[in-house]
């Protein structure tokens, strides 16, 4: 997947960086490329001297290795590779940390509190957080997709381009 190496499909390349915002299929046997020309233009997408106006932020997500179980686990995928993706593009402000930190306390399934003051065996709460899957609904996914996409505008991206890959997990789903 290295730059200099892939050949032989740069007409693909440049229809996809000169309209990056497009839904595209790229459909194809086992070992023909497909995940090599999704980083292609993952790369080029990340160019920063290319000669298109309109850049799409890239992020490549293999649904045969994440498996989404629903659909708002889908979701919360797609927000949560982004969020990966432009963190490694740029460190995270301290702004942030704050929203980190609630996100982050999402994720924490249960705990328990043991209190042993009062008698021997001592008292135990055991507390389940209903919040720790990672799921997002409709309009969970809409807010953090729109302030995603705003702060990718000050970094001079005007959108995403996801770049799926391993789709047919999706068709053999019954959601």
């Amino acid at each position: 997947t290295e730059p200099s190496h892939f050949f032989g499909r740069s007409e693909l390349i440049n229809t996809m960086l000169k309209s990056p915002f497009q839904v595209r299929i790229l459909l194809g046997g086992r070992r023909l490329g497909k995940t090599s020309a999704l980083r292609a233009v993952e790369w080029n997408l990340l160019n920063p001297n290319t000669k298109y106006l309109r850049r799409a932020f890239p992020v490549l997500i293999n649904l045969q290795l994440e498996q989404p179980k629903d659909l708002d686990n889908l979701r919360y995928l797609l927000i949560a590779r982004l969020r990966e993706a432009i963190e490694s593009w740029r460190k995270v402000p301290i702004t942030e940390i704050c929203q980190m930190y609630r996100e982050f306390l999402t994720q924490i399934q249960s705990g328990e509190i043991a209190v042993n003051f009062l008698t021997q065996s001592g008292i135990k709460f055991n507390i389940n957080n209903s919040d720790s899957e990672k799921r997002l609904n409709n309009d969970s996914f809409r807010l953090a997709f729109l302030k995603t996409t705003e702060e990718l505008r000050k970094i001079k991206f005007q959108g995403v381009c996801f770049l799926i890959d391993g789709a047919e997990y999706i068709v053999r789903q019954n959601w």
